[in-house]
């Protein structure tokens, strides 16, 4: 089964805790039909490995008197600047730079792209084969040290994400995800999910429960190949809701 790279699984991870809430549209790894009948890092290689991402461009409106703030334009900027040795190119609103020099221009510095797709709502970003595939600390933050909460809501490293609830929350995020827990203990066969009574209140059965759940999912992510994306703390963001709203699909 075709997995995603772990230097772009952490750097996603990176980017989705530095801008919670953002627009996904144009998203994405793995390449499509179109690419498949090409060369490009969206195909995976021969240990079904794909090395490169695409990351949607989005007015950060928390600032929206900084430009340079906007999703793509600070992940490229910060790809450039630091140089990190895992990338191999970076393609942003109709010009990339390289981790190498071309006969006109240095690396790292951006010059002229010419292939069909400018990538305007979208910055592409590739990792060379082999050292992108290992464990990358990138240390991404928003400039300027921007640190964003929306109302209660806040950002926890075992998510990825905005956080909805934490012990003693209430509400109805608080309800799907116990009546979701109770149907799925009982269509995996799993006791550990049961949330315990469906009050809509987030106590100790709940958090346990969550734990177990996540616990599973690690599990069946490690089965496939792909590179766990939380920790088994109790915490639920909108990670761990998509999750169990898929499981809950499954047939």
């Amino acid at each position: 089964m075709p997995r995603l790279c772990y230097g772009l699984a952490s750097l996603r991870e990176d980017i989705n805790r530095a801008y919670p809430g953002r627009s996904k549209v144009s998203d994405g790894w793995i390449g499509d039909t179109a690419h498949s009948s090409r060369v490009s890092d969206h195909n995976p290689d021969g240990h079904g490995v794909v090395y490169a991402i695409d990351v949607t461009q989005d007015d950060a409106a928390h600032t929206p008197t900084n430009p340079n703030d906007d999703v793509a334009e600070a992940v490229a900027e910060f790809l450039r600047t630091n140089r990190n040795p895992a990338i191999k190119y970076v393609i942003w609103r109709g010009r990339m730079f390289s981790s190498y020099a071309t006969s006109t221009t240095p690396a790292w510095t951006w010059r002229k792209y010419t292939g069909p797709n400018g990538h305007f709502h979208h910055v592409h970003i590739s990792l060379k084969s082999g050292i992108g595939d290992t464990t990358i600390t990138w240390n991404f933050r928003r400039p300027g040290g921007v640190v964003v909460t929306k109302n209660w809501r806040a950002i926890h490293p075992g998510d990825s994400d905005a956080l909805i609830a934490a012990f003693g929350s209430e509400g109805h995020e608080v309800s799907e995800v116990q009546l979701i827990l109770t149907a799925l203990a009982s269509k995996l066969n799993l006791p550990a999910l049961n949330p315990g009574p469906l009050d809509g209140i987030y106590g100790p059965r709940s958090q346990e429960a969550v734990s177990a759940f996540k616990s599973f999912c690690i599990a069946m992510q490690k089965l496939s190949g792909q590179l766990p994306w939380q920790y088994t703390d109790p915490i639920v963001g909108t990670n761990t809701i998509a999750a169990l709203r898929f499981w809950n699909e499954v047939k």
